[in-house]
């Protein structure tokens, strides 16, 4: 099972009557044979739980039901909340609840509901426990897999769509500069030579056609990002595209520097621009535009 995980699988097992913990330990160690290892972890009630799993990156728990000071289902609950507080990419772990007085259907649909993931019956079966729990990791293994893959592919977006926007600035910069050349030079060419320069100002111009530059790396921005776009468009209709450009390299924790280099301006612009944006957005002194960005 772990032998195709990056670490050893941190199992959490929860219950006020030791004798439940040795059997699912005990259970769990027998696979140690078929060179499967877990780093197993104890608790006898809820808060000893919650304890346990601010301090180490839990995998999985197993809780019992009727514990005293917090019960499994309150315990699960608690789990979940501490969980909706963690980053979008956050892949809920697998809970399963382990009871021998709460058995019936109706337990098991209000156990699942509060957000565990399977119910077992005491007394436990140390071959169906071992089977649950490696089902459970198996899953929450591909989830992981899944979802690294999906930030990758993501991230090689990203850096691209950065890519495009500082091509875009690079070239309307350059041609920018030669066009402002040319229409130096135009003034002083006799009327000989007007004609043909004037087509190659026509060129220029049409290869300046910003609109049309950044039009496309909007439609790319949609892609990536529909819903963050779709809520500064809503709640800040007057912000020009520049600024939720800017926006957008906020929440993606770029600094100034970084921005600057990508869109081939210095970081005085951008400290200028955040300043203004500030004020479209109507911050206060005391609100992190960057905080502010990223709750969006």
């Amino acid at each position: 099972m772990n032998q195709k995980m990056e670490k050893t699988p941190k199992i959490l097992i929860v219950d006020d009557e030791h004798i439940h913990i040795e059997v699912i330990t005990d259970a769990l160690e027998k696979e140690a044979k078929k060179g499967i290892f877990y780093d197993i972890l104890q608790a006898n009630q809820g808060q000893s739980a919650l304890k346990i799993m601010e301090k180490y990156a839990i995998d999985l728990v197993v809780t019992d039901w009727e514990m005293p000071q917090m019960n499994g289902l309150e315990l699960i609950e608690k789990i979940r909340l501490i969980e909706q507080e963690k980053p979008i990419a956050h892949i809920p772990i697998p809970i399963i609840m382990a009871t021998g007085v709460m058995t019936k259907h109706d337990n098991l649909e209000k156990a699942l509901t509060i957000g565990a993931n399977d119910f077992i019956k005491k007394p436990i079966d140390p071959v169906e426990i071992r089977s649950r729990i490696n089902a459970a990791l198996r899953t929450l293994f591909f989830q992981r897999q899944l979802s690294e893959e999906q930030n990758r592919l993501f991230q090689e977006k990203v850096l691209a769509l950065e890519q495009l926007a500082s091509q875009i600035s690079q070239k309307n910069k350059l041609i920018g500069q030669l066009k402002r050349q040319a229409e130096e030079t135009q003034k002083i060419l006799n009327n000989a030579f007007l004609p043909h320069f004037n087509k190659l100002l026509k060129t220029v111009n049409t290869e300046l056609d910003v609109k049309k530059d950044w039009q496309k790396f909007d439609s790319q921005i949609q892609l990536l990002y529909p819903e963050f776009w779709q809520k500064l468009h809503d709640k800040f209709p007057e912000l020009s595209r520049n600024e939720k450009q800017l926006c957008l390299y906020i929440k993606n924790n770029k600094t100034s520097a970084e921005i600057a280099e990508i869109l081939s301006v210095s970081p005085r612009t951008i400290e200028t621009a955040r300043y203004r944006l500030r004020k479209k957005l109507n911050l206060d002194a005391e609100t992190d535009l960057s905080e502010f960005i990223k709750n969006m």
